[in-house]
């Protein structure tokens, strides 16, 4: 009996092990399938990727354009905000995308240095073509100094020494790599009315021209002696309206606020302007892409982004200036790498 009741135990022992080992076979070639799931899961997430523009990826986590700046969540804030603006003179109704506050996740490594995304926007190659592309700016120093805007205070940007120094002179010290990845682009150029003074009425009139108006402006066609409203370069400077709208505004002063406010206010009200990643320092004069269009002799030649953040005027034969480069990338371009924390940036590839 006790032979039997062994030869049994011993029986049942071997069918356990035979049975744990085809479990354990099955479960390791369960985990087996699942890895290489996983991993092909992965290859074709990172393939799909590979294939998304650099527009696209950024534009997949913009923010609605009614979202509140103050109430969003933090991580919402460091991404771009969706604005629609109407048809203008010269251009159709569009949609385009913007970074704004004070610390938005924007920065890119372009030409071995600092530059930071404006935005994404639908650009005119020249040719009539239209696509969504990345728009740069560069914050890296040394910025551009001492380059008049128009020696001859013609306020015509295409005959400009800055137009010409920017698309020769800065555009040749890129690297071979980094000027692959621009296209030429039209820069508009319509002009807006400051303050001036009226001869008529003997007193001066005060232009109150916010960001909206600004941009509705340089898509204009307003012009003085025949200056083109448009031009076609690899380089130019932002507009005043990319100013404008970067602003998030505080609780007390609210984004809507400061966008609707004259943009010669900003200069007044801290809440704006210090909440604009575009505005430099209180050390500079920023020279812009926008020309003023003149209604009396007393007329000064352009606008200018002054020390105390407001929008400004001054004649254009003055040096004592910088200017930032401002780019279009071409729409192939991908990112390659980075998070656009300023110590991860974006990094491109075409």
């Amino acid at each position: 009996m006790k032979k039997i009741l062994i030869i049994l135990l011993c029986a049942m022992f071997i069918l356990s092990l035979t049975a744990c080992g085809k479990k354990e076979e099955s479960t390791n070639n369960d985990l087996s399938s699942k890895t290489n799931e996983t991993n092909n899961s992965s290859s074709n997430s990172k393939e799909t990727n590979d294939n998304i523009t650099a527009a696209s990826y950024l534009i997949d986590k913009a923010n609605k354009e009614d979202l509140d700046y103050q109430s969003a969540k933090e991580n919402q804030r460091k991404e771009m905000w969706t604005f629609k603006h109407e048809k203008t003179e010269q251009t159709d109704a569009l949609t385009d995308y913007r970074y704004i506050g004070s610390y938005p996740n924007n920065y890119v490594k372009f030409n071995n240095e600092e530059w930071r995304i404006i935005g994404v926007f639908t650009v005119d190659d020249g040719t009539g073509k239209k696509e969504q592309r990345v728009k740069l700016i560069k914050t890296a120093k040394p910025t551009i100094e001492g380059e008049m805007w128009d020696e001859n205070r013609a306020k015509d940007w295409t005959k400009s020494p800055l137009n010409s120094y920017l698309n020769e002179t800065f555009f040749n010290e890129l690297s071979s790599e980094s000027q692959s990845m621009i296209d030429n682009s039209v820069w508009y150029l319509g002009k807006s009315i400051s303050n001036y003074y009226d001869n008529t009425k003997k007193e001066t009139i005060k232009a109150t021209p916010n960001a909206e108006n600004f941009y509705n402006d340089e898509r204009g066609i307003s012009t003085d002696n025949g200056a083109p409203v448009k031009t076609i370069a690899k380089i130019g400077l932002m507009y005043a309206s990319d100013y404008g709208f970067a602003t998030s505004g505080t609780s007390s002063t609210t984004r809507s606020a400061c966008i609707n406010n004259t943009l010669f206010d900003y200069s007044i009200n801290e809440d704006c302007y210090r909440t604009d990643w575009l505005y430099a320092s209180k050390n500079t004069y920023e020279l812009i892409i926008n020309a003023v269009t003149r209604k009396d002799y007393e007329s000064q030649d352009i606008f200018m982004i002054n020390n105390f953040g407001g929008i400004d005027t001054m004649y254009s034969n003055i040096s004592s200036t910088i200017s930032r480069p401002v780019i279009y990338l071409k729409s192939s371009v991908k990112i390659a790498s980075g998070s656009g924390v300023s110590t991860d940036p974006y990094q491109f590839e075409d």
